[in-house]
């Protein structure tokens, strides 16, 4: 199945403001084929989908590094849990 410039889009759009697959798949109004696209780790729509939810992890992660840094303890405590998250990630 061959997925448009304009699903890819759409589909980084959405992902991007964590909608699940099914839910991605229903705003689209596609079928299970689709759905089986979106959910194959090998396909253009699932890298997609994954390059649009990480864009938006790794703004919401910088943006609350500002504030850490500007001295925010919430933002403090949610960096070091990602970097704690990280370095036991490394070790295994």
């Amino acid at each position: 199945m061959t997925i448009s410039t304009e699903d890819i889009l759409k589909i980084k759009e959405l992902a991007g403001l964590f909608f699940h697959y099914n839910e991605i798949a229903t705003l689209m109004e596609k079928d299970e084929v689709f759905l089986i696209q979106l959910k194959n780790p090998n396909s253009e729509a699932n890298q997609a989908y994954v390059a649009g939810k990480v864009s938006s992890e790794y703004n919401l992660r910088r943006k609350t590094l500002e504030r850490a840094l500007k001295g925010s303890p919430a933002a403090e405590d949610l960096m070091l849990k990602h970097l704690t998250t990280l370095t036991i990630n490394e070790n295994k």
